[in-house]
């Protein structure tokens, strides 16, 4: 886990954690995702889950100092990219809900990238904290207080729920 410098961080970035760059551990206000579309939306007659492919590496500090590190695709030789960044939906959220939270919002995005990161097994925190970690991740970027409280009001009640995987610390 890396320490970073209160001197680096503006109040805003003490109390809610902070995005950094994942090579120079440098704060970044605003974290902006660049990501691939992928084809072959699940749909039910309730939900419709866009998927999407993180190009690059985010990482994300919670206020508490834990690291919660997203792997990106990763370049070739030839410049070219391997398909093998993480894939995430942007939020489960039932399209009819969609007007009023959308699952690919800028400000909220990379907040959800982490949280389905962590969502993933083998799991690195239970789902408390997971909801937790989302909330800050949003404040953190920027995202407004009411959005973001209904936002992990909406992960906490029906998302998913599990238990830190003790092995995934090894």
């Amino acid at each position: 886990m890396t320490t970073i410098f209160n001197n680096r961080l503006t109040p805003k970035q003490l109390k809610y954690g902070s995005f950094i760059d994942p090579v120079t551990e440098d704060p970044i206000e605003f974290q902006k995702l660049t990501v691939t579309h992928l084809e072959g939306v699940k749909k039910y007659w309730f939900l419709k889950t866009p998927r999407y492919r993180l190009e690059h590496a985010i990482c994300y500090i919670d206020p508490k100092g834990g690291r919660w590190d997203v792997p990106g695709s990763t370049r070739n030789e030839d410049d070219s990219w391997n398909e093998d960044g993480f894939v995430f939906n942007g939020g489960s959220v039932p399209f009819i809900f969609w007007p009023v939270c959308s699952p690919d919002q800028p400000d909220a995005f990379a907040a959800f990238a982490v949280h389905d990161f962590l969502c993933t097994k083998p799991h690195p925190c239970g789902f408390k904290k997971a909801a937790w970690v989302f909330f800050c991740a949003m404040r953190a970027n920027g995202y407004y207080a009411l959005g973001a409280l209904r936002n992990w009001a909406g992960v906490r009640l029906f998302g998913p729920r599990f238990k830190e995987d003790y092995d995934a610390k090894a």
